[in-house]
C-alpha cells in the first residue's frame, strides 16, 4: 500500500442527513404543521394563502441542509501514506503515525451497512481520527494493521 488518497463516498451524504440533519428536518415539519393548524383556527381562507409559502420554506430549509452536507463532503479528503494517515477537512489537517496505532474500530449503523460504507476510528496515544464514508472499511482496517505491524518489525 504505497500511497492512497480517497474521499468519503457520495452515499455518506444520505447517512449524514440521517444522523446530523434529520432532527432539524423533523422539527421544521412539526413547526410547519403547527403553523398551518394555528392559521386554520384563526381564518380558514388564510390557510390556502400561507400553505404554499410554508411548504416552500420547508423545502428550502431541507435543501439548505443538503447543501451544507455536500459542502462538508467536498471538504473532506483522506490520505494514507506509507508512514502516516492524514484527514483534511478544508484547511484543517489531522495527522497520525501508522506505527503509533493502538486500536482501529469500525462502526456502521444499518443504513451504512446497506450502503456498504462505514466509519473507521483510528486511535493512537496522541488522539484519534475518524474516517467517515469509507467504502468497505474492513479492507482499510486490514491494510492499516498490516502496515503498522510491518513498520513495528522494521523498528526492531
Amino acid at each position: 500500500m504505497p500511497y492512497k488518497e480517497f474521499k468519503p463516498k457520495k452515499r455518506v451524504i444520505l447517512v449524514w442527513f440521517y444522523e446530523k440533519a434529520m432532527f432539524f428536518s423533523l422539527l421544521m415539519l412539526f413547526i410547519f404543521t403547527f403553523l398551518l393548524t394555528l392559521v386554520a383556527f384563526s381564518n380558514v381562507n388564510v390557510v390556502e394563502f400561507y400553505r404554499p409559502f410554508l411548504f416552500a420554506f420547508f423545502v428550502a430549509f431541507n435543501f439548505t441542509l443538503f447543501l451544507v452536507l455536500i459542502y462538508e463532503w467536498l471538504q473532506k479528503k483522506y490520505f494514507v501514506l506509507p508512514i502516516n494517515v492524514y484527514v483534511r477537512q478544508g484547511k484543517k489537517i489531522k495527522k497520525i503515525s501508522i506505527v503509533d496505532i493502538k486500536e482501529i474500530k469500525i462502526t456502521q449503523n444499518k443504513l451504512e451497512r446497506l450502503l456498504k460504507i462505514g466509519k473507521v476510528r483510528i486511535k493512537t496515544q496522541e488522539g484519534e481520527i475518524i474516517l467517515e464514508g469509507v467504502h468497505y472499511p474492513e479492507k482499510l482496517e486490514i491494510d492499516l494493521l498490516k502496515k503498522a505491524h510491518a513498520l513495528r518489525k522494521e523498528r526492531i
